[in-house]
């Protein structure tokens, strides 16, 4: 039976995208055409319900096929699946494309298993393909900047190491023609006061041509330094708006004691929790990803695309988000204390330094650049 296949594999629970402990198995089974999946769950905490979905691997994305969802009784889940093999829940892919299974928690808990035996990275998973980006206007000028840039360059590299063969070269045609070029290659030099003029117009045409080709290269170059400032300025003016914005809306979006509290028991409740400093300053956090700031407070939705923010995440793969004694939430990016950092998360907006621990003579210190959400 060509179809056939049974076999079991086990599901790991990850934690901010790291495989940390076994779950439970999923029995597979196919055969005649239809597929048969066998989920157990347990230890699920406050989970109520998961959606389980194949992947694919396509185009470096894990991209999730719904295969459907079940409900958690008694912190544990026993789902039966079944589907059409030759269009897993209904999509273009047949079951030989699955290379795993990836179900994702109501309340934030993710839990994955691949029988195709490559590593999972779930950053990756997505429910669509992204379409391909679309460069901006000022990134497109940009990028033909850097061509025309690297042109040029080429070339002065390529005439500074062929100027002395290319004017022996006009010398002799100019002095002898192309038929004695081969003879006065055999033959010492002897210039005639004609062929000295016109060496010397050779060598000032030379010389024009590489002044004008420096200054080229020095126009691309202030051209290319403005293109880097503006870009870097506009995100900068950016932030500045988004605060402005908050300050200007903050009494009409603010929620109520009571509605703020709860909000934060449910987030507190919905990703890992962790316990980096020594006092009590910032306490109750939780890890999250620059995709969960957008969730957990819209008003500060821009944060998401900050580049020191996403320097950060992309070094230590977390973000930090606790709260004060006088119940403000504070957002903290990973990262090593020195002066010339200081200088640079101030400008991006996260002016504040808190270490996780006193650091020893001599050791830097790790900890989180802050600034506060609300």
């Amino acid at each position: 039976m060509a179809d056939y296949s049974r076999f079991i594999a086990y599901i790991y629970e990850y934690v901010n995208g790291t495989k940390q402990y076994n779950s439970g198995f999923t029995k597979v089974e196919v055969r005649n055409g239809i597929c048969k999946l066998q989920i157990v769950l347990k230890n699920t905490g406050r989970e109520n319900k998961v959606k389980v979905y194949g992947l694919v691997r396509t185009q470096g994305w894990l991209l999730g096929i719904f295969l459907g969802e079940g409900q958690i009784q008694r912190q544990g889940l026993d789902l039966r699946i079944m589907t059409d093999s030759r269009k897993m829940g209904g999509s273009d892919y047949e079951f030989r494309k699955i290379a795993g299974l990836f179900i994702q928690g109501a309340e934030g808990r993710t839990y994955a298993t691949a029988w195709d035996e490559e590593p999972l990275f779930l950053e990756k998973f997505v429910t669509e393909l992204p379409q391909e980006p679309v460069l901006t206007a000022a990134e497109t000028e940009q990028e033909k900047e850097e061509e025309i840039f690297s042109e040029i360059t080429w070339q002065e590299e390529k005439k500074g190491s062929d100027d002395t063969d290319i004017l022996e070269e006009k010398k002799t045609i100019i002095e002898e023609g192309p038929e004695t070029v081969t003879q006065k290659a055999e033959i010492p030099d002897k210039s005639e006061p004609k062929g000295k003029e016109q060496e010397e117009k050779e060598e000032q045409v030379l010389e024009t041509e590489k002044s004008e080709s420096q200054k080229i290269r020095k126009e691309l170059q202030v051209r290319q330094n403005e293109t880097e400032n503006r870009k870097e300025q506009e995100e900068i003016e950016s932030e500045q708006e988004s605060r402005q914005g908050q300050e200007n809306h903050q009494a009409k979006t603010e929620h109520s004691p009571e509605e703020k509290e709860e909000r934060w028991q449910t987030i507190l409740h919905s990703y890992p929790r962790m316990d980096p400093f020594e006092d009590e300053e910032i306490f109750e956090c939780i890890q999250i990803a620059p995709k969960d700031i957008m969730m957990i407070d819209q008003k500060q939705w821009r944060l998401g695309r900050n580049s020191f923010l996403l320097h950060g995440y992309y070094n230590y793969r977390h973000l930090l988000l606790g709260r004060t004694e006088d119940q403000r939430w504070v957002l903290g990016i990973p990262g090593i204390y020195d002066r010339q950092e200081h200088f640079v998360a101030s400008r991006f907006g996260f002016p504040g330094f808190k270490p996780t621990k006193s650091p020893k003579d001599g050791e830097q210190a790790f900890g989180y650049w802050c600034r506060v959400l609300q």
